[in-house]
Protein backbone atom coordinates (compact mmCIF):
# COMPACT_ATOMS: atom_id res chain seq x y z
CA UNK A 1 0.00 0.00 0.00
CA UNK A 2 2.74 2.27 0.62
CA UNK A 3 4.40 2.08 -2.71
CA UNK A 4 1.08 3.34 -4.23
CA UNK A 5 -0.01 6.05 -1.71
CA UNK A 6 2.93 7.85 -1.37
CA UNK A 7 3.37 8.62 -5.45
CA UNK A 8 -0.05 9.00 -5.45
CA UNK A 9 -0.10 11.68 -2.82
CA UNK A 10 2.53 13.09 -4.28
CA UNK A 11 0.96 13.41 -7.81
CA UNK A 12 -1.58 16.34 -7.41
CA UNK A 13 1.39 18.60 -6.35
CA UNK A 14 3.48 17.70 -9.62
CA UNK A 15 1.43 19.39 -11.82
CA UNK A 16 2.01 22.75 -13.39
CA UNK A 17 -1.43 23.80 -12.88
CA UNK A 18 -1.95 23.02 -9.16
CA UNK A 19 -2.52 26.15 -7.07
CA UNK A 20 0.78 27.63 -5.39
CA UNK A 21 1.16 28.92 -1.56
CA UNK A 22 0.70 32.71 -2.15
CA UNK A 23 3.94 33.75 -0.16
CA UNK A 24 6.03 31.22 -2.77
CA UNK A 25 7.09 31.51 -5.97
CA UNK A 26 5.72 29.28 -8.63
CA UNK A 27 9.13 28.22 -10.06
CA UNK A 28 10.59 27.44 -7.04
CA UNK A 29 7.54 25.42 -5.62
CA UNK A 30 6.74 24.16 -8.97
CA UNK A 31 10.87 22.57 -9.10
CA UNK A 32 11.14 21.55 -5.52
CA UNK A 33 7.63 19.31 -5.93
CA UNK A 34 9.47 17.81 -9.11
CA UNK A 35 12.50 17.34 -7.71
CA UNK A 36 10.70 15.56 -4.99
CA UNK A 37 8.66 13.62 -7.85
CA UNK A 38 11.97 12.40 -9.16
CA UNK A 39 13.62 11.34 -6.15
CA UNK A 40 10.70 9.32 -5.17
CA UNK A 41 10.12 7.27 -8.32
CA UNK A 42 14.22 6.79 -8.45
CA UNK A 43 14.37 5.61 -4.54
CA UNK A 44 11.05 3.38 -5.66
CA UNK A 45 12.47 1.91 -8.48
CA UNK A 46 16.18 1.51 -7.09
CA UNK A 47 15.28 -0.51 -3.12
CA UNK A 48 12.88 -2.62 -5.58
CA UNK A 49 15.34 -3.40 -8.06
CA UNK A 50 18.00 -3.81 -5.06
CA UNK A 51 15.86 -5.54 -2.74
CA UNK A 52 14.78 -7.57 -5.01
CA UNK A 53 10.66 -6.15 -4.95
CA UNK A 54 9.58 -6.65 -8.78
CA UNK A 55 6.02 -5.34 -8.14
CA UNK A 56 7.63 -2.04 -5.90
CA UNK A 57 10.18 -1.58 -9.03
CA UNK A 58 7.63 -1.73 -11.30
CA UNK A 59 4.95 0.27 -9.36
CA UNK A 60 6.92 3.05 -9.31
CA UNK A 61 8.01 2.65 -13.09
CA UNK A 62 4.63 3.17 -13.73
CA UNK A 63 3.86 6.12 -11.44
CA UNK A 64 6.97 7.87 -13.66
CA UNK A 65 5.72 7.09 -16.72
CA UNK A 66 2.33 8.77 -15.82
CA UNK A 67 4.80 11.91 -14.05
CA UNK A 68 6.31 11.93 -17.71
CA UNK A 69 3.18 11.70 -19.84
CA UNK A 70 2.12 14.95 -17.80
CA UNK A 71 5.06 16.55 -17.90
CA UNK A 72 5.21 16.31 -21.43
CA UNK A 73 1.15 17.69 -21.90
CA UNK A 74 2.16 20.21 -19.43
CA UNK A 75 5.09 21.12 -22.35
CA UNK A 76 2.73 20.70 -25.17
CA UNK A 77 0.10 22.76 -23.73
CA UNK A 78 2.47 25.57 -22.61
CA UNK A 79 4.55 26.13 -25.86
CA UNK A 80 0.99 26.51 -27.33
CA UNK A 81 0.79 23.05 -29.40
CA UNK A 82 -2.54 21.85 -31.21
CA UNK A 83 -4.59 20.06 -28.59
CA UNK A 84 -5.29 17.13 -31.31
CA UNK A 85 -0.89 16.64 -31.81
CA UNK A 86 -1.28 15.77 -28.07
CA UNK A 87 -4.04 13.40 -28.20
CA UNK A 88 -2.35 11.65 -31.26
CA UNK A 89 0.98 11.13 -30.03
CA UNK A 90 -0.30 10.14 -26.55
CA UNK A 91 -2.03 7.39 -28.44
CA UNK A 92 0.56 5.87 -30.50
CA UNK A 93 2.47 6.01 -27.20
CA UNK A 94 -0.56 4.09 -25.56
CA UNK A 95 -0.26 1.67 -28.47
CA UNK A 96 3.39 0.91 -28.29
CA UNK A 97 3.15 0.64 -24.52
CA UNK A 98 0.17 -1.91 -24.94
CA UNK A 99 2.29 -3.76 -27.32
CA UNK A 100 5.43 -4.13 -25.04
CA UNK A 101 2.78 -4.56 -21.74
CA UNK A 102 1.43 -8.00 -24.17
CA UNK A 103 4.31 -9.44 -24.90
CA UNK A 104 6.06 -8.88 -20.75
CA UNK A 105 3.06 -10.10 -19.01
CA UNK A 106 5.02 -10.13 -15.99
CA UNK A 107 5.37 -6.80 -15.66
CA UNK A 108 1.60 -6.13 -14.76
CA UNK A 109 1.54 -9.82 -12.54
CA UNK A 110 4.28 -8.23 -10.71
CA UNK A 111 2.57 -4.96 -9.52
CA UNK A 112 -0.01 -6.76 -7.63
CA UNK A 113 2.42 -9.29 -6.14
CA UNK A 114 2.82 -8.14 -1.84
Amino acid sequence: VGALALPLALLIPWSRYYSTPSNASRWHWYARHNALAAGVIALGVLCGTLGGSAGLANTSTVFGVIWLVEKYAELHLESGWHGWTLIFVLSLGLYRASLWLHDHPQFVASLFEP
